[in-house]
């Protein structure tokens, strides 16, 4: 409703009163909100740890099983039955209260604060990585003989999470409005080609397989990336793997360590079979694993101020175990490990108490804030990854959040100082939405 006093209109509307020459105002902007996802999305954000289970068996496990009829097939099943009751146990409980969480923004720092800490971090991982791996560390016969590494290669250790958190800020930076699509992709295709070019210097494959998979679900349980762009990269995966292996396996002879060479690209790819091979053992099988006093002085004692301990592998043991080597390394993945160790009441156990995690971090992460977007990636590339070994995996989660620290100090400090002067963070988030 409009009424007209001289020169002057005043125009009536449900957001106020206010006077124009000869115009209505508009509804005001609101930035402080993330938008309503659709309801595949919000299903996926409230059952995330169900989600990052199911993923690579119903799209690379279970129908490759299929697909060479492999007998074990029910085995694969139960175990991953097993699993499954831990996380919807765990999610079912609590998405009623998962699902109330206002999805207002959570607060942080200005934008121009933000992609400022997102490009000092990831700088910082690309070159402790290279560091890392120039200076001899990481590599399969490093990590299996227990070999000491050179100071160089101890101290870049202390960031090797930092690509995860990048990763994280990366999506921050997205979420916020700090960057464009463009640079989002740019950004994490870059860390995936620093962790690729790695993988083919150490001969260890796993991290590089982490990453991808833990990145690409954890962006589509974001909203960031939809199932058909999952799809159609997996399929690229598959078709560069036979290269990609042959290169691995030549480093590994390089290096001195064994490979069996009667073992195709594609019988790497039987990850079922990889998972059955557990089906032999009667569980759970103690062969000297890490016990929690040893979780916790490795994850929580960096090495550099304990260089004498021995290294740990999980993998190593198992293989021994098979009649293996003791320069290979080899898990049942990751609900196959945790099977092997501490039976099915400890893969329930595990997945109920991951799930109720890694559910709540994803509740705070698509509110948009930069901490729990990098503990939610590091948590779907540790504790939820469908490959990992336990419980090294959990020793590596440990270390990963002390590294985490010089991080969290930093975005605490500008988000502070960006809430005592909320007319610069105002005037930061009103211009990031004109892009």
């Amino acid at each position: 409703m409009t009424f007209t006093t001289g020169s002057r209109a005043l125009a009536i509307s449900k957001y106020g009163i206010a006077a124009a020459k000869g115009s209505v105002p508009t509804a005001p902007s609101d930035t402080s909100t993330t938008p309503a996802p659709r309801w595949r999305g919000r299903i996926l954000q409230l059952f995330p740890a169900t989600t990052f289970l199911l993923a690579p068996y119903l799209g690379l496990i279970l129908p490759i099983a299929l697909i060479q009829g492999n007998r074990q097939l029910p085995f694969i099943l139960g175990l991953l039955g097993l699993a499954l009751l831990g996380c919807l146990v765990a999610e079912g409980l609590t998405a009623p209260v998962r699902a109330r969480i206002d999805l207002t923004r959570t607060a942080g720092p200005t934008t121009k604060a933000l992609r400022a800490i997102t490009i000092g971090v990831t700088m910082i991982a690309a070159a402790t990585r290279i560091a890392f791996v120039l200076a001899g560390g990481g590599s399969l016969l490093a990590q299996l003989t227990g070999s000491q590494q050179s100071p160089i290669a101890s101290a870049a250790s202390l960031f090797s999470s930092w690509n995860l958190f990048g990763v994280g800020l990366i999506f921050a930076c997205y979420m916020r409005k700090a960057c464009s699509k463009r640079t989002l992709w740019l950004g994490i295709s870059a860390i995936i080609l620093i962790e690729g070019w790695a993988a083919l210097q150490t001969s260890v494959t796993a991290p590089l397989l982490q990453v991808v998979t833990s990145v690409m679900l954890m962006a589509l349980v974001l909203g960031l990336v939809r199932l058909r762009v999952l799809v159609v990269a997996l399929i690229v995966v598959l078709l560069a793997w036979p290269t990609f292996f042959s290169l691995r396996n030549s480093v590994r002879v390089e290096l001195g360590s064994s490979v069996d060479q009667s073992v195709t690209a594609f019988d790497r790819l039987r990850f079922d079979d990889q998972l059955t091979a557990v089906a032999q053992f009667k569980v759970p099988v103690s062969v000297n694993q890490p016990g929690p006093l040893q979780v916790l002085r490795y994850g929580l004692v960096p090495r550099v101020l304990d260089p004498n301990r021995p290294n740990i592998s999980s993998a190593g043991l198992i293989n021994r175990v098979l009649g293996g080597s003791s320069t290979s390394s080899y898990n049942f993945l990751s609900i196959g490990t945790i099977y092997f160790f501490y039976g099915p009441a400890g893969l329930i156990f595990y997945y109920f108490a991951a799930a109720l995690l890694f559910s709540y971090i994803v509740s705070r992460a698509i509110r948009a804030g930069p901490i729990a977007l990098c503990m939610a990636v590091l948590a779907a590339s540790s504790l939820m990854g469908w490959a990992s070994t336990f419980p090294d995996v959990v020793i590596g989660y440990l270390q990963a959040l002390i590294s985490f620290v010089p991080i969290l100090v930093v975005l605490l400090i500008f988000k502070q100082r960006d809430r005592s002067h909320p007319g610069a963070a105002g005037s930061a988030a009103s211009s990031s939405t004109t892009r």
